[in-house]
């Protein structure tokens, strides 16, 4: 996760979302995208977006590959 979050990752909030497989997520914070790509150092970053293509499912993704997921709203 990088920069400020525009949601809540609580225990609580969490569990309410249905995300049984939280416990087992390895969970990084990251303070800036510089930092992110200073410290994980991805082979690929894939930027998904609603209106953008190849569709996810079209794409052979790698161990190092990074998936970006940005706002909905912007």
């Amino acid at each position: 996760l990088v920069g400020r979050l525009g949601f809540d990752i609580s225990e609580k909030r969490i569990r309410r979302a249905g995300l049984d497989y939280w416990p087992y997520v390895p969970l990084h914070r990251h303070e800036s995208w510089e930092r992110y790509l200073e410290t994980a150092r991805p082979e690929r970053v894939w930027l998904f977006s609603a209106h953008g293509g190849p569709l996810y499912h079209e794409v052979e993704f790698g161990p190092n590959d990074a998936l970006v997921f940005g706002s909905e709203t912007k």
